[in-house]
């Protein structure tokens, strides 16, 4: 506390102080108050610093530290300054230094500072190493003063070096010499001449000698605490910030024009918020405020807040919550906030700012010169409309005093001015004038193109250096070099010689490197001066000048004395990302250093203008589309589809727009490409084809342009030298069509001049790609592997040591830049993300800094001084990278690239090739193996592919596995096949489980004795002449019509995995509740299915290899559904891609072609006097299509005499009418021409089947006769060979024919297979689905009787498909069953492995069977010593009777850890009975005592596993996928200046010079000092234990999945408490919140977590009735939003049944919850429905954030969906 009594005397101290300095040039004496200090002359003047000039008066708050350190020099007593980050300590050293005419030498310290850098280091000359003394030991020899600045920063026992020195004035050198105490080196000389204590090594420290430490308190600030002995040494002052007062009076200094009361007002807010500041809260940096008061001052009409802005990015460093404080601070202190319009301009030559403000606006100051601007706006009134109102804007000008440059700009490039952007660029004019700043802005956001622009117009030109993790201080400053006769030289890093030459030197990447690295800037850029490590110093121009003038030397004298001047147009700008959550570099030491200015966000309208601008305009309405879905996207509630929008940066949408304009009708697959959707987590995909689809963006054939140019061909160099044709790949490389459009793609790409991103996954081909582009290319290319260790040097250039002299060579990037080539960089997603990250400023802007101090720019850019300067490296415009990486994600271990530099490159997503393509590979790699194995091994790769996308497998199986499989089988044919493929599969024997399968055939019942009944005849009949056909005439149809489409994915589902049944395989259509399927056919390989409701066909394609499938929407063409009844379509294939679509209800016929998705309906008779006349007589008789087995379609009228035949001819589809005689019953197709007609009035012998007396079930009300009369008989049966196959429905099948075990209300219906060879019949079941359709029987009666129709597949095969969209393929032939049933053993068991044993011939005495006695447990080994052999003790191998592993008659197994020694197999089967017999009761006994431990009963365990076996897999793959991305987090690092390890590449020649710290290690990654503690995440997971869940639960075993959910949950977290914090409770009618986990005590074995599900499933059955689902999640998100701040992610997931309408719940009120607090994510899991209710409810809440659970199968994959997307990020 300062009295008045003590202001006084400070006042009269610097009324002293300032009279002393004034009454003499050299001053003798300094006083403050009652401290004097004699000022000495100063040997070396140059080192005393001049920044302020003698005549300089500190602000008042200074001098009391002031004459506290003239007492503490004195007193010879070393001090250390504490204080906030900011220049205020190290300018109030520069002060007292100037004062007392004091030199000094100073040492920044940074966590990569060495001994190296305080005390010696060594130098070569002439092939000698000599020791050069450093700032520490210069400073103690020749009186100065040491000023060490940054102390926290150091590492562990760096400065505790300087302990002995700072003491006793004493330290031993590298060189021999030791430095003594003055006064003992004084005594010794008194004995001693000089020369013999040199030649003694003694030298003297001088008295002078003076140690001023600066540092940050910690903790409070980030750092190492002080070493106590290192901390004794000094005696403390705590440097606080100027007073309130004293900080207004100097800012009024600063900034005369500004208005006191609105400087008043910000210093307010700095000081208030800054009395708030915490480690979460940064403070605001007064250092940082008084150069945004330099740049207020020439700009008086920014705003107090604007300005606050610029000081601190609140948005940046503060939460959402901590915006608010600094929010409610502006408003206390109405700061106003008013932006005015800037711009930038050049007016002869002379830059200025023009600021458009209000003609009102009070201004005192007269500019250069004013004009005005008429502007209109609107102003809404709410009876008379809107009137234009007349305001005058006056455009007020700001001259930039700028230096001039030392070099004008050579930025030449397109430029869209935006009104955001061109403030920035304004703002940054004025900063730029004024000094430094740093810009910063999200990846892609255009910081380069913007500094292009402010150099451009400021006519500067600038130079770049990209900064990267590895690099340190030394780096960044200067680099030891060896010259060729093995001299060490220092070489000037960009940076400084920047400084030294007045250029602007821009520091690109600033985020990536340590923060301590660009503290070690701070004295450059708080008061210009440079102290470099060769011991030169730069000094700004200003202090220079005071120097020379008061010193009275030249400047050469100066630069002899290595003190070398900065112009005052030097400039260092920082450039650096956006603060993201795993990247925060923006900490309270770099906040104080510079203004902070940020691009911003532009409009929509802006993105679409520059996209337009750049692209030429001419596709504005994809534009407008694709920054409209990134928008979406940005915007979304979904963290996956937030998390994807980065790589659509406008970089990258600039470029889609380009390939939108050179190839139209690809926009979807282009932005799919740029997003790398397909890797996308499977949930997250949906939602980013969703957000596609309503954006309108998609691939539109119709305008796709035929190219006739090949831009392969376009883009095909001329080789001219022999060394690059030698450089141009040549491989084999089988061409087909996925792979021949990739190469296209690529070349499109290039010539658009982009740089290549080749992603998939393993094993797809992506070299080899490469290497044929490059082939065709005629391109030489240089190829680079990247692995873990790759580092920034390796990267960059290769160090060769010859004859002890080190030397630099290019790397092959460099080469490849060079020379123009390609550089191929394979692997590139192994390599350390901040090694690859230093390509980001080569791909983006063409600088790059090499390994050895060179720079990469472009050669366009150069001028004629850089032509000459060798250290610049030229690169060549036709320079390209083509990357190869896997796709990022698990289960690949790399590192994600893509997050990086995706938006950099022109992605190409390379995938296996498409079947047809792999066939025809495959079979030259097999030739000898049969087609059918090389298709049977492609299905079975691609299914495992699909469930791979679908996220149900987490490895992806590649070409290149299934062609090594391939080349095994053609080598050794006889191998089984499932031998062979477990080459492959083997891999996952540990995390699948096995089963030999069963055997589950329906059982053939005997017909008995065949018996004649008579013949058959056909009558011949010839048709009346009145009658017959017309002949064939071309079809009428209406114009044809382009129908849309959407492309979906087939579910498929092998049903032979574990038992063999008459059942092949599974499909499920993409059809839900609402779909009816009334027929599908055969069309060549694909299925077509006809669904009448929605009005629509589902194609197939490539059934039974393929997944893939196509809705085709037939709303344009077809007619709504009747009033009354349903519309049931039909289907008749005509041939070639022809199909006649027929609705039997309304007479309706089409004909759709499917390559083109075109549909043209057949014209008919539809006169109203006709049909009314028809109606009338009754002769309106319905119309059916025949089932034909040809290609044509027959329509006939049932109980009518017309036909018609539809044929596809040649030349086009014909039809024929024609009549018979008779009354149509039925026809049968045959042929074109061959038909079978029944008639309603034909005499049919014949046998009539018997009604069995028992069925499997009773005939429901809706099957009655008169319901099912319009059934076409024909449809129900067909041929398999000698197999006769009719469809029967329950309640026909005789249930004395099926098997007991079969459930009626689970099957559909059944399949009678008559055998005629085997005389046998059997009823094979067809199973119903779990989610039927809600419609009503009689719909399904009406298509078919049994619930399915017949689809005859092959020879071999039927399917039967079913309302819902289930269809079912089937075997029934004996004969083809036999063979399946084989090949099936050999698949599922390896038939012949019984036959493979090894044969030993043993001796009797290898068992002695002697020591076979009772079973026992054994001894217990307190030090777990092996044993083997013996019956003493447990937990040995090889033994007799004691439990352990591999011996006999031991009573249970028991592992101790061991090599096991295996007693042979005939060993244990001559094990008495009685001994086994007392083994199983033993091991009985223990069994339940363990289960005791856990107080589990045996019962229990069985009902735990009956759980646990259905979430096993997934829930280990859960834990999985943390436990992978944790040790990733955990991967070690390496730590560099080690004094053992691995040699250190860039520190060969400091090797050289005999350094010790020379090596590297790779070592945990630890925390940096004082970092934030690393927080956990924070799961809730609220689940629906009302009394819906255990009354429903039989119907949709909704209860049951919900227990699931929490198992899978309770075991996946199992050990990861202290990474995810999770509890568990439940909602019902009772209560929003039942606990039944708590976070602070959860389950740890498997009897806790069974009476977990216990209690669930209590509460659900004894619970009153009620929902509580609202108010359990606005419950959840409440609490948990208390301490969100403890937890680096809160989740929030609901799990509910669909039973909300029934109390009154609408879904509006659940999505309000959800959205209460966007910092909580929040999930429903909808688990159960009646009726459609599940889907409503989704349709209504945020999309990607609502689930419907269907299928219990589905549960792994929503959990894993939501894991990934918060959990495990």
């Amino acid at each position: 506390m300062i009295t008045r009594v003590s202001l006084l005397r400070l006042q009269h101290a610097r009324k002293i102080l300032t009279t002393t300095a004034s009454t003499s040039s050299k001053p003798s004496t300094l006083t403050i108050g009652t401290v004097s200090v004699k000022l000495h002359e100063a040997t070396n003047p140059d080192f005393v610093p001049a920044y302020y000039g003698l005549k300089g008066q500190p602000p008042h708050d200074l001098l009391p530290h002031l004459r506290w350190l003239i007492q503490k020099d004195k007193l010879k007593q070393d001090v250390f300054l504490l204080g906030v980050p900011g220049k205020i300590r190290l300018e109030l050293v520069l002060r007292y230094l100037e004062a007392t005419n004091r030199e000094f030498e100073y040492l920044p310290i940074t966590r990569d500072t060495t001994e190296a850098d305080i005390k010696q280091r060594r130098e070569i000359r002439d092939g000698t190493a000599y020791y050069t003394d450093l700032c520490a030991v210069r400073a103690a020899l020749n009186g100065r003063v040491l000023v060490i600045d940054g102390v926290e920063r150091a590492e562990r026992n760096v400065l505790p070096i300087l302990n002995n020195l700072l003491e006793n004035r004493e330290m031993q050198l590298g060189d021999g010499r030791f430095l003594m105490k003055h006064d003992k080196y004084d005594e010794l000389k008194a004995k001693y001449d000089e020369a013999t204590l040199k030649k003694m090594g003694m030298e003297r420290v001088s008295e002078n000698f003076h140690v001023i430490a600066l540092g940050l308190p910690v903790p409070r600030f980030p750092g190492n605490s002080l070493d106590p002995p290192f901390r004794s040494r000094f005696q403390c002052r705590n440097i606080e910030e100027l007073s309130f007062n004293t900080f207004l009076a100097q800012a009024k200094l600063i900034a005369p024009r500004v208005k006191e009361s609105e400087l008043n007002d910000l210093i307010s807010v700095v000081y208030a918020y800054n009395s708030e500041a915490t480690t979460a809260r940064p403070r605001i940096a007064a250092s940082v405020v008084e150069n945004t008061l330099k740049i207020w001052n020439e700009n008086r009409w920014y705003s107090a807040s604007e300005i606050l802005n610029f000081a601190y990015p609140a948005k940046e460093v503060l939460s959402e919550g901590e915006k608010d404080l600094i929010r409610k601070f502006k408003e206390k202190f109405d700061l106003t906030s008013h932006e005015h319009k800037r711009k930038l301009k050049s007016i002869d030559d002379k830059a200025q700012v023009s600021v458009f403000v209000d003609k009102n606006a009070e201004i005192k100051e007269k500019t250069i010169f004013e004009r005005k601007v008429s502007i209109f706006f609107e102003e809404k009134k709410p009876k008379k409309g809107s009137e234009k109102k007349k305001a005058e804007i006056v455009e007020k000008a700001v001259p930039l005093n700028l230096p001039k440059p030392s070099h004008p700009t050579t930025f030449s490039s397109q430029w869209v001015p935006t009104s955001k952007q061109e403030t920035l660029i304004a703002d940054l004019g004025i900063a730029f004038s004024k000094g430094d700043f740093v810009l910063i802005g999200p990846k892609g956001s255009g910081k380069s193109r913007i500094l292009g622009e402010l150099s451009r117009r400021l006519n500067f030109n600038y130079t770049t250096m990209v900064l990267h993790q590895d690099m340190n201080t030394r780096e960044l400053i200067q680099r030891r070099h060896m010259k060729e006769n093995g001299d060490t030289v220092w070489e000037d890093s960009i940076l400084v010689s920047a400084a030294r030459n007045g250029d602007v030197c821009v520091l690109d990447g600033v985020e990536m490197v340590h923060p301590s690295v660009l503290m070690s800037l701070t004295q450059l850029i708080y008061h210009r001066r440079f102290d470099l490590p060769n011991g030169n110093r730069l000094i700004g121009k200003k202090e220079f000048m005071k120097i020379m003038k008061r010193d009275g030397v030249d400047e050469a004298t100066m630069n002899e004395r290595g003190v070398f001047q900065i112009p005052n147009s030097f400039r260092v700008l920082f450039v650096g990302e956006s603060q993201s959550k795993e990247h925060k570099w923006i900490n309270e030491n770099v906040l104080s250093m510079l203004p902070f200015y940020t691009v911003p966000d532009l409009a929509l309208d802006e993105q679409a203008k520059i996209i337009s601008k750049i692209t030429d305009g001419s596709n504005k309405d994809s534009v407008n589309r694709l920054i409209h879905f990134v928008e979406n996207i940005k915007s979304s509630h979904d963290t996956g589809l937030k998390n994807a929008a980065p790589s659509l940066s406008l970089r990258r949408l600039i470029h889609i727009a380009k390939r939108d304009l050179m190839q139209p009708g690809h926009l979807q697959e282009l932005v799919e490409k740029a997003a790398l959707s397909k890797f996308l987590p499977p949930l997250t995909k949906e939602a980013f084809e969703r957000e596609l689809k309503l954006t309108g963006i998609r691939n539109d054939e119709t305008i796709r342009t035929k190219e006739d140019q090949k831009y392969l061909d376009m883009i095909r160099a001329a080789t001219e030298r022999a060394e690059d044709e030698a450089l141009i790949p040549n491989v084999l490389f089988h061409h087909n069509e996925q792979h021949n459009e990739i190469l296209e793609d690529m070349a499109r790409d290039m010539k658009l001049g982009s740089h290549l991103l080749l992603i998939g996954n393993q094993g797809v081909g992506k070299n080899k790609l490469t290497d044929r582009f490059l082939h065709l290319i005629n391109r030489p290319r240089q190829y680079m592997q990247l692995h873990r260790d790759t580092t920034v040097q390796t990267l960059t250039m290769q160090t060769v040591v010859e004859n002890g002299i080190i030397r630099h060579e290019d790397s092959a990037l460099v080469k490849a830049a060079r020379s123009g080539q390609i550089l191929v960089i394979d692997e590139a997603d192994k390599a350390p993300l901040h090694v690859i990250a230093i390509l980001k400023s080569l791909l983006d802007t063409g600088n790059l800094v090499l390994g050895d101090g060179r720079s990469l720019r472009p050669a366009a850019s150069f001028t004629e001084a850089d032509k000459l300067n060798d250290r610049l490296v030229p690169i060549h415009p036709n320079f390209r990278i083509i990357m190869l990486a896997n796709r990022p994600g698990f289960p690949f271990l790399g590192n994600n690239l893509f997050a990086v530099l995706g938006d950099l490159f022109a992605i190409h997503m390379i995938d296996h090739p498409g079947r047809e393509s792999e066939l025809e590979m495959i079979r030259k790699y097999g030739p000898k193996v049969p087609v059918s194995t090389l298709n049977q091994l492609l299905t079975i790769f691609n299914e495992l592919r699909d469930k791979t996308d679908q996220g149900l497998l987490q490895y992806p199986y590649s070409t290149r596995e299934l062609v090594n499989i391939v080349r095994h089988c053609n080598e050794f044919a006889a191998d089984p096949l499932p031998e062979v493929c477990r080459n492959v599969f083997d891999f996952d024997s540990f995390s699948v489980t096995h089963s030999n399968g069963n055997v589950s055939l329906t059982e053939r019942i005997s017909l008995g004795e065949m018996k004649s009944i008579g013949n058959w005849s056909r009558q011949k009949f010839e048709l009346p002449s009145t009658h017959g056909f017309k002949p064939a005439v071309p079809i009428e149809v209406e114009m044809p019509i382009k129908l849309e489409t959407e492309n979906e994915k087939l579910e498929k589902k092998g049903d032979r995995n574990e038992t063999f049944s008459e059942q092949h395989c599974v499909w499920k259509l993409p059809a839900d509740f609402v779909h009816v399927i009334s027929d599908a056919i055969r069309v060549n390989d694909d299925l077509l299915a006809a669904c009448p409701r929605p009005r629509m066909l589902l194609h197939c394609k490539d059934f039974m290899s393929s997944s893939n499938s196509c809705k085709i929407k037939l709303d344009k063409i077809a007619p709504s559904s009747p009033t009354f009844g349903t519309s049931i379509y039909r289907l008749a294939y005509l041939g070639g891609d022809n199909v006649l679509l027929h609705d039997e209800s309304q007479n309706f016929a089409a004909i759709i072609s499917l390559p083109d998705q075109m549909g043209a309906v057949i014209k008919q008779d539809t006169s109203i006097t006709g049909t009314l006349g028809a109606f009338l007589n009754g002769t309106d008789y319905p119309w059916r299509l025949s089932n034909q087995k040809s290609n044509h379609a027959l329509l006939y009228q049932c109980g009518g005499n017309k036909m018609t035949v539809y044929t596809d001819e040649n030349h086009g589809v014909t039809v024929q009418e024609g009549t018979v005689p008779f009354h149509i019953k039925r026809v049968f197709s045959h042929a074109p021409q061959q038909w079978t007609i029944v008639s309603t009035s034909g005499n049919v012998s014949g046998i009539v089947r018997k009604v069995p007396k028992k069925t499997v079930s009773s005939r429901d009300y809706n099957m009655k006769d008169e319901h099912l009369v319009n059934n076409d008989s024909s449809r129900e049966t067909l041929f398999l060979g000698n197999t006769i196959v009719r469809s029967m429905p329950r309640f026909l099948t005789p249930k004395e024919y099926v098997d007991d075990k079969i459930k009626p209300f689970n099957t559909l219906g059944f399949l009678e297979a008559i055998d005629t060879d085997a005389k046998k019949i059997c009823y094979v079941p067809v199973p119903m689905e779990p989610d039927r359709t809600v419609y009503y029987p009689w719909d399904v009666a009406a298509i078919a009787k049994a619930g399915f129709v017949l689809v005859q597949w092959d020879d071999e095969k039927l399917l039967t498909v079913d309302s819902h969209g289930c269809i079912r393929s089937f075997e029934l032939q004996m004969s083809t069953l036999g063979n399946s049933f084989n090949d099936w053993r050999r698949m599922t068991g390896g038939a012949d492995d019984d036959k493979l044993h090894l044969e030993f011939d043993r001796s009797p005495d290898d068992v002695d069977f002697d020591k076979l006695d009772e079973p026992k447990l054994g001894k217990i080994d307190p030090n777990n010593a092996p044993h083997h052999g013996g019956n003493q003790w447990m937990g040995g191998t090889g033994g007799y009777n004691t439990a352990g592993l591999g011996g006999i008659g031991g009573p249970f197994r028991l592992d101790a850890g061991h090599d096991v020694h295996q007693m042979p197999d005939f060993a244990k089967q001559q094990v008495p009975p009685h001994i086994l017999k007392k083994a199983r009761e033993i091991a009985k006994v223990e069994y339940a005592k363990k289960l005791r431990e856990i107080n589990m009963s045996e019962h229990d365990a069985d009902a735990y596993n009956k759980v646990w076996k259905k979430v096993q897999v997934p829930s280990r793959k859960l834990a999985g996928v943390i436990d992978q991305l944790e040790a990733k987090k955990k991967e070690r690092e390496w730590t560099k200046h080690q004094t053992s390890g691995d040699l250190d590449d860039g520190k060969l020649i400091e090797g050289v010079t005999g350094e010790q710290n020379i090596y590297r290690r790779r070592v945990d990654k630890e925390p940096d000092p004082g970092a934030p503690q690393t927080k956990p995440k924070r799961l809730r997971l609220c689940l629906d234990v009302s009394g819906s869940m255990y009354r429903f639960n039989g119907l949709d075993q909704r209860l049951i999945k919900t227990m699931e959910a929490a198992l899978m949950t309770m075991t996946a977290l199992d050990g990861k408490t202290d990474k995810v914090k999770y509890d568990i409770v439940g909602h019902s009618g009772d209560s929003p919140c039942v606990s039944f986990v708590k976070a602070d005590h959860v389950p740890k074995n498997d009897k806790e977590r069974l009476d977990t599900l216990k209690k669930m499933i209590a509460h659900t059955q004894y619970c009153v009735s009620g929902d509580n689902t609202v108010e359990s999640l606005r419950y959840a998100v409440n609490e948990l939003a208390v301490k969100k701040d403890d937890f680096d992610e809160t989740v929030v997931v609901l799990v509910s049944d669909a039973n909300l309408q029934r109390y009154g719940i609408r879904p509006y009120k659940i999505k309000d919850a959800m959205l209460k607090d966007p910092s909580i994510n929040t999930f429903v899991i909808l688990i159960g429905s009646l009726g459609n209710e599940a889907d409503m409810i989704q349709k209504e809440l945020p999309a990607g954030k609502a689930f419907v659970l269907k299928d219990t199968s589905e549960l792994p994959k929503i959990m894993e969906t939501i894991f990934a997307s918060t959990i495990a990020q």
